[in-house]
């Protein structure tokens, strides 16, 4: 991975990024932090904005740490490696300093059966990929059994390590508010929100040809608020807050956010698009959402 970014890392990340802003005179530019969490679990997040000057690109980074400088340098390692892959730095060919191996002294430890026996049929039932053993004790060994599971099972899509609330945050390229963390590999990785959005209208029109969204489509313009879709509209345009009341099952959960991201689709601002729905209780929750992705395809 430390060669896919150009051999950028934590290490080295922020004295280059500093370099980058007095070369390209940004030097006002700094780090904006957030405190996260109470005072028994207090930690912070950092962000910074740049301009990428070859490209003309701004870029975004935002990051999470235990503390001020743990997230800044994350942000910073962050902002690197995506001014790397826009060709904006070169990649780093200086040497690392590494711990001597011979100065760090050997520490057995002994796990009890039950303890390894559980491990085992945890590893089973994740179907994670284990290591094979080195041959000799001084042969290398890698943890990171199998990089394409890594990457098939965490990247952008996946099931991912999804955090346990998911703090707003407007649309941002190269960034994943559900994993709440920048998106370095993949395609959507030095995606504009422009081409996104292209992407997004692009599907939102093929769905005329699936014979059961077309169904779909068909009984939701047979709800009751479908009567209402322009008035709805044209308060939401003009009024920053509106208050839409109707009976129980008229479709306003489910049809006035759809509305929103439709008409974004349709003028190519899908990327652009945040919405949330909030629900009193987790069951209600998890049923609108099913229901509004099976209508959505």
């Amino acid at each position: 991975q430390r060669r896919v970014h150009g051999n950028w890392m934590m290490e080295n990340a922020k004295s280059k990024l500093h370099q980058y802003l007095q070369m390209t005179k940004q030097n006002n530019i700094d780090f904006k932090y957030t405190m996260v969490g109470n005072d028994a679990c207090r930690s912070f997040v950092a962000e910074m904005s740049i301009v990428a000057k070859k490209c003309s690109r701004r870029i975004h980074a935002r990051e999470h740490g235990s503390n001020k400088k743990v997230a800044s340098l994350s942000c910073a390692l962050s902002l690197v490696r995506q001014l790397y892959h826009v060709k904006e730095i070169e990649a780093f060919t200086g040497t690392y300093k590494t711990a001597d191996k011979e100065k760090i002294p050997e520490y057995p430890v002994s796990l009890p059966d039950d303890v390894m026996n559980r491990l085992k049929n945890l590893v089973q039932t994740l179907q994670v990929p284990v290591c094979p053993a080195p041959s000799t004790p001084q042969e290398a060994l890698s943890l990171v059994a199998d990089d394409q599971w890594i990457i098939e099972k965490y990247a952008m899509g996946g099931e991912g390590f999804v955090v346990s609330a998911v703090p707003w945050t407007p649309p941002l390229s190269n960034w994943n508010p559900w994993t709440g963390a920048n998106i370095d590999e993949g395609p959507l990785a030095n995606t504009t929100k422009e081409a996104i959005s292209a992407d997004l209208r692009a599907a939102e029109a093929s769905k005329s040809d699936d014979p059961s969204l077309r169904a779909m489509i068909e009984s939701r313009h047979k709800l009751p608020i479908a009567e209402s879709y322009d008035r709805i509209m044209n308060n939401i345009h003009n009024n920053s807050v509106i208050i839409i009341q109707g009976e129980t099952g008229c479709g306003k959960t489910t049809q006035v956010a759809q509305y929103i991201l439709s008409e974004m689709l349709l003028e190519g601002r899908g990327a652009e698009c945040s919405i949330l729905v909030t629900q009193p209780r987790r069951i209600s929750a998890i049923s609108v959402a099913e229901r509004v992705a099976a209508e959505r395809g």
